[in-house]
């Protein structure tokens, strides 16, 4: 069986939770079934949406939805946590990375 990637989007993993939470057990499949018990076995980032609107209206240049979603997954709360995150991604700006940080220890 074939598949085809229609469009790619970064989730948190309390979106893809809360996403495969809704499905019904036959409309998962073996692989999906297997994610959910495992998400469901992490402490997982409430207010997932609200963070990342946050994160945005930072509008810092080089962080992408991609990073946004991995910050959130992760919720660093100290600033070596946070380099390990994203620096080998991309190069932040002492102030920017200030920035993400309050917003990320607000929660």
């Amino acid at each position: 069986m074939n598949t085809t990637v229609v469009e790619e989007k970064p989730v948190t993993l309390a979106e893809l939770k809360e996403y495969l939470s809704k499905k019904s057990k036959e409309e998962l499949t073996t692989k999906a079934e297997k994610t959910l018990g495992y998400l469901r076995g992490l402490p997982i980032t409430k207010n997932p949406q609200e963070i990342k609107e946050k994160l945005i209206a930072l509008d810092i240049p080089r962080l992408k939805k991609k990073h946004i979603a991995k910050l959130i997954d992760i919720m660093p709360k100290d600033m070596d946590t946070l380099r390990a995150t994203i620096a080998h991604e991309i190069s932040l700006k002492q102030e920017d990375m200030d920035k993400i940080l309050n917003v990320l220890k607000s929660y």
